[in-house]
């Protein structure tokens, strides 16, 4: 999962776009390890269940993500 994170999150600061990850598994336990890959973060809940995940990584780039349950 870690590395689905991480390029997640590259993909979204070298495209300037949101990338969306679907998780197997507690989206919650996929928020944490994302918070473990990066310098700052933030979440909300969208209506529909998923996490939307914005920050900045260790470089300060900054990337948007959205954590989708399989």
């Amino acid at each position: 999962m870690r590395t689905t994170l991480i390029n997640a999150i590259a993909h979204s600061i070298a495209y300037d776009c949101t990338a969306e990850v679907d998780v197997d598994g507690d989206l919650f336990d996929a928020l944490a390890e994302l918070a473990s890959c990066v310098d700052d973060y933030d979440h909300t809940t969208d209506a529909n269940g998923d996490l939307d995940v914005w920050g900045q990584d260790d470089d300060g780039c900054s990337f948007r993500v959205i954590l989708r349950a399989a």
